[in-house]
């Protein structure tokens, strides 16, 4: 009897332990939910032009469609898979680079932080990490969400906040949000830019969510991610509210972005203040992710 109580204790000591772990991580998630590094001035050859890009990277755990985070291989084929995104990202020579599902910490990926890892690579000085997801318990740890990549100074960045599709989702693990960065072109100018991810699991929770990132851009900004909506053309989709809003432009080129396997539907999307001038854009389909990847360049006007 004594002993079966000595095991109860202990149990209930152990349980409390990790419970006390959870609360301390959620408690201080905010203060990890936007971070800004980098500092210094445009780190390319200004011409008045800008090189765009998104890319969700699906954690770099592969091509496989909605596949597990933990089928990613191991840690070196890991790495070496995030090398190649690099590889692809460095060859596009862009100046602003917007990622989705980014793992910052995560005990799938090994602990590393994909954003500061691919910055470091690519030659991006300046970094915004945005948490989505941010929980843990010892030896197990979540936090992942997007990010961007400069060339360009960051002045500041924040969140948009998006609605839950649950109540109870913010509080025990957190929730889908955007992040907008105001950057300073060498000109002067000043642009804003938003790392999307839309909710896939409600249409209602998307479009509104697409709401609140419109109605908290200004006038020159540059929208771009996994909106996880097609163009209806009627109206209905949430990449039908942005362009009805008259503001932007999206990237002109053509293809599907999902499944990069077989990609048979367009949810990747980069949009522009309707003023630019679009030089080029292309959609690139690799089967380092289950996303393509879209890239564009514009004269800024």
């Amino acid at each position: 009897m004594k002993k079966a109580k000595r095991v109860l204790q202990a149990g209930c000591l152990v349980i409390g332990f990790l419970l006390l772990w959870f609360v301390v991580v959620r408690a201080t998630s905010w203060d990890r939910a936007v971070r800004v590094t980098g500092e210094g001035q445009f780190s390319g050859k200004w011409d008045g032009t800008l090189r765009i890009g998104c890319y969700n990277i699906a954690h770099g755990r592969g091509d496989d469609p909605g596949g597990s985070n933990w089928q990613g291989g191991s840690q070196g084929e890991r790495k070496k898979r995030l090398g190649e995104i690099a590889d692809l990202i460095r060859g596009q020579d862009l100046d602003l680079v917007i990622l989705n599902e980014v793992d910052f910490d995560c005990t799938w990926s090994y602990g590393v932080n994909q954003a500061q890892i691919l910055a470091k690579e690519c030659g991006y000085p300046f970094v915004v990490e945005q948490r989505n997801l941010d929980l843990g318990f010892p030896m197990f740890r979540v936090a992942i969400g997007n990010a961007i990549l400069s060339r360009v100074p960051i002045r500041e960045a924040e969140g948009v906040d998006y609605p839950a599709v649950k109540w109870w989702e913010p509080l025990a693990a957190g929730k889908k949000g955007g992040v907008k960065a105001l950057v300073e072109l060498p000109d002067g100018v000043e642009v804003e830019v938003f790392a999307v991810h839309a909710e896939t699991r409600n249409a209602g929770v998307r479009k509104n969510s697409i709401k609140a990132l419109v109605g908290s851009a200004g006038r020159i900004s540059i929208l771009a991610g996994d909106f996880n909506s097609v163009r209806g053309g009627d109206g209905a989709t949430a990449v039908d509210l942005i362009l009805g809003d008259g503001r932007w432009k999206e990237a002109s080129a053509t293809g599907a972005t999902f499944p990069s396997t077989k990609p048979v539907g367009r949810i990747d999307w980069i949009f522009v203040p309707r003023g630019w001038n679009e030089l080029s854009s292309e959609v690139l389909v690799r089967d380092l992710s289950d996303h393509a990847m879209v890239v564009g360049e514009w004269k800024v006007r």
